[in-house]
């Protein structure tokens, strides 16, 4: 496709746009439905609140309903991508939850079924083409969002290469316990909060904020199963200052109540 067009196709439950507009900007908006980016060409920036995602080829950005964002297309002359969004409904019945923003690796079989249907909105098969790729998506959301102990966390901040990001990922080891505050790490990394969200993100493929809440989520869990603490003991004890919070967290996260681990 010709860059500067787009194609879209719409389906019950399901609408999807191959985008190739370069350089292209759309200001702070929400959709109803559930969202998915998947670059095919060139970079793309999401801002959501005070976080910036931005990704490329080899990743797919999921975004739930009613969440404000602003995209922005980094490159000038490559600029193409698959967008897909889901309705409630469709969501449900796959049994998909809302979760977080997440940066998910490219599934190739989503790309291939959305493909498919933007070559092919006709074919017979399309009812049954939206219903997988939308329970593939749900799928790898969940099986990315199913966090293990804190040791997957510890490995990934260890692969930080930039020295200021090597400088963060150090302080969030060592004092993960406190309340600590992104601004903090900003000063210790020598950035502005949005430089050190981008160059994290570029980093380690997830922003600060999320690493952090995901190292006390890990490290809350190892603690309740293995020192028999108390839920309210746990959620101090691993840097959060609200037990709401820390509950509301933790079911995210692993869905499950933190008493049900205790």
């Amino acid at each position: 496709m010709r860059p500067g067009r787009d194609i879209a196709v719409e389906f019950n439950g399901l609408f999807v746009v191959h985008h190739n507009k370069p350089g292209s900007k759309v200001d702070r908006h929400s959709h109803k439905e559930h969202h998915l980016i998947l670059p095919l060409r060139g970079e793309s920036r999401i801002e959501i609140g005070a976080e910036v995602w931005t990704f490329g080829p080899g990743k797919m950005l999921y975004i739930p309903s009613n969440t404000e964002h602003e995209f922005l297309a980094t490159n000038q002359k490559e600029g193409e991508r698959l967008i897909a969004l889901l309705n409630d409904s469709l969501w449900k019945k796959v049994e998909g939850s809302k979760s977080l923003p997440q940066l998910l690796p490219a599934q190739q079989l989503c790309k291939e079924l959305l493909f498919q249907l933007v070559i092919d909105p006709e074919n017979r098969a399309a009812k049954e083409i939206v219903l997988c790729f939308a329970s593939v998506l749900a799928s790898t959301i969940k099986q990315t969002g199913e966090l293990g102990s804190s040791v997957e966390t510890m490995q990934l901040l260890s692969k930080a290469s930039d020295p200021r990001i090597e400088k963060v990922a150090s302080a969030m080891r060592e004092r993960y316990k406190e309340s600590l505050k992104i601004s903090e790490l900003a000063k210790v990394s020598g950035l502005s909060e949005r430089n050190l969200n981008r160059l994290f993100m570029q980093e380690l493929g997830l922003s600060p904020k999320q690493a952090l809440t995901r190292l006390r989520l890990e490290k809350a869990r190892e603690l309740l199963k293995t020192r028999n603490m108390s839920v309210t003991d746990t959620c101090f004890e691993v840097g959060y200052g609200s037990l709401s919070r820390f509950i509301q967290g933790y079911r995210t996260a692993f869905g499950k109540l933190p008493s049900e681990e205790a």
